[in-house]
């Protein structure tokens, strides 16, 4: 079985370098963008990680690694802080 799914794949790889394009597959990928003035607006809130997620249609991993990039304090330390 892997045997043979390996040769098509080193087949088709060789059409694709002749330019033969007739077994061509394309996939296209929405991505969504996170609203940066939401974020920074709801990010000091006690909001659950879950419903800040939810409310801006984004898991929470891509909440927190955004959170970063634009460079906002971790939640527990805006909490402690305004405590």
């Amino acid at each position: 079985m892997a045997r043979s799914t390996l040769i098509e794949g080193l087949k088709a790889a060789v059409r694709h370098a002749r330019g033969d394009e007739t077994q061509a597959t394309s996939y296209t990928v929405m991505v969504r963008r996170i609203d940066d003035d939401a974020l920074k607006r709801l990010w000091s809130t006690r909001l659950p990680d879950k419903e800040l997620a939810a409310r801006l249609g984004h898991h929470r991993s891509v909440i927190r690694r955004r959170a970063a990039k634009l460079g906002l304090k971790p939640r527990r330390v805006i909490w402690t802080e305004s405590e």
